[in-house]
């Protein structure tokens, strides 16, 4: 690879720049508005009725914490408002087979047309959790 090669955003024209710079300013205005708790909507009426675990699994109050911070995640508030979504239901899902390996692997469930949404918070080895990232992709899609 060659260390004086331009990057592509240093190629942008002038009018790429500007587009460039109107995301930034919506995505900072974004931003602000779901930081500051005025602009939430109220969670009763957009959001998650109710948080459910494994009861049959170890570390319940750390499942239960991962999904109470998804649940009162301001961005996962702000698309649930935008589309006026609310579910009954955020639970746990069990990790059935192994990621990336078996034929079937299911990382998240919405049942009833979002009566309850299931995810899979543990490892396949049910040891450990997986990264929150990669949960909340999950709950987005």
């Amino acid at each position: 690879a060659k260390s004086n090669a331009p990057r592509i955003r240093d190629d942008l024209s002038q009018a790429g720049r500007a587009e460039m710079a109107a995301r930034q300013r919506l995505g900072r205005k974004m931003l602000h508005k779901a930081s500051h708790k005025d602009s939430v909507i109220n969670s009763t009426q957009f959001g998650f009725g109710r948080i459910e675990t494994l009861p049959m699994l170890p570390q319940q109050d750390e499942a239960k914490n991962i999904l109470n911070s998804l649940a009162n995640d301001p961005g996962v508030l702000s698309c649930m408002a935008k589309h006026k979504w609310s579910v009954g239901c955020l639970a746990e899902l069990f990790p059935e087979g192994k990621v990336g390996q078996s034929a079937v692997c299911v990382m998240g469930l919405n049942q009833n047309k979002g009566q309850k949404i299931l995810l899979r918070l543990r490892t396949d080895d049910l040891k450990g959790f997986r990264k929150m990232l990669s949960i909340r992709k999950v709950l987005f899609h």
